[in-house]
């Protein structure tokens, strides 16, 4: 817990502890962080999760390990299907095909836990709402998405963020309601 791994979640962590979240580990505080030790990790975070959601896992991957966990657990685990060329997709898309549950739109995930799903909007309810406030993370990809349908790989290439990191990002904005995705997985702005 004093040797945050990457780096770069520093301000992470400060943010959960200060908002009053919880941040753990089996280890001693000032064990250096080791790769042996990750797996470990990947069991509290599947035990300690409803369900496992993969956005994108090669083959053998660290997602991998954690999908072992929460299938050993008994909990559902969701994938976003990945195209068939991307290397980084080939877990997700064999775990679609053993016994994951496809996911295509946050109501996939939802509907199995029976939760309010989030409404869709018509094009006649567009013009009711003003341009949202989006958060700096999302600026890029919304002002992307934003000349018409488009979809992640296209938006990828364009911003230059990787994938995975990008379709964890536009699963959020569409839970925020900032986006949707339309027939042929391609997005457009709410």
């Amino acid at each position: 817990l004093n040797k945050i791994y990457p780096m770069e979640n520093t301000e992470l962590f400060k943010t959960i502890i200060k908002k009053e979240g919880c941040v753990i580990s089996e280890y001693e505080p000032d064990t250096e962080p080791k790769k042996m030790y990750f797996p470990a990790r990947n069991r509290i975070v599947s035990g300690l999760s409803m369900a496992t959601l993969v956005i994108e896992a090669a083959y053998r991957s660290g997602t991998g390990i954690t999908v072992e966990y929460a299938r050993k657990q008994g909990k559902p685990i969701f994938g976003l299907p990945s195209n068939i060329e991307n290397k980084k997709g080939k877990g997700t898309n064999r775990l679609l095909k053993r016994d994951g549950i496809l996911v295509t739109d946050v109501n996939d995930i939802l509907r199995y836990f029976n939760m309010k799903e989030v409404k869709q909007l018509n094009i006649e309810d567009i013009s009711k709402y003003q341009e949202a406030e989006i958060k700096p993370e999302f600026k890029l990809i919304y002002e992307i998405i934003k000349n018409g349908p488009i979809n992640a790989n296209q938006i990828s290439k364009i911003s230059k963020i990787e994938i995975s990191d990008l379709n964890s990002k536009l699963l959020m904005m569409e839970i925020e309601g900032l986006i949707k995705m339309e027939t042929g997985n391609n997005y457009i702005v709410i």
